[in-house]
């Protein structure tokens, strides 16, 4: 079980940074409303002042900068006694796509899903922009497999990360 959702994006983007979100919040990103604002920066259908109230809550959490994207991939994760990375993902592809992809949530199953096809398209472009082989035929299997392996490779960047004082 998954909920997948993509959009083209209308905004520029002006960061290709990788950015970690509490997981109550990125699933709050599945919402259709948050996905028009931070694709697009014409209002469609809100209210003005309901847009920018939406708009300042993604610029609070550094999701939209100016009027900008301001990052590549959106990691969640939860923390009880240790950060442990979720299964999800919010993912800005080269060609201007914004990917969501949670596979926590039981909203839809592969057999029932009504963008099967989508998501195998969308799937394979998140991969191939990021080195990972698919393995798994079943979409959610081979979803949980890009993501642990995109999750892998930030893994690898924080432990060579040296941070000075």
């Amino acid at each position: 079980m998954c909920e997948f959702k993509f959009t083209k994006i209308e905004r520029p983007i002006s960061e290709h940074k990788i950015m970690f979100l509490r997981f109550d919040i990125f699933q709050r990103l599945s919402d259709d409303r948050l996905i028009r604002v931070i694709s697009s920066h014409e209002k469609q259908g809100f209210s003005k002042s309901y847009f920018y109230f939406l708009f300042d809550k993604l610029k609070s959490l550094k999701i939209v900068k100016d009027n900008s994207i301001a990052f590549k991939i959106i990691i969640p994760f939860q923390s009880n006694d240790k950060i442990e990375f979720s299964k999800g993902l919010a993912y800005v592809s080269s060609d201007h796509i914004f990917y969501y992809i949670n596979l926590e949530s039981s909203k839809y199953s592969c057999d029932y899903c009504p963008i099967k096809g989508d998501c195998i398209v969308s799937m394979k472009q998140v991969a191939k922009e990021n080195g990972v082989k698919i393995s798994k035929e079943n979409p959610r299997d081979a979803w949980n497999s890009i993501i642990e392996e995109i999750q892998d490779q930030i893994k690898n960047k924080i432990i060579n990360l040296v941070i000075s004082n």
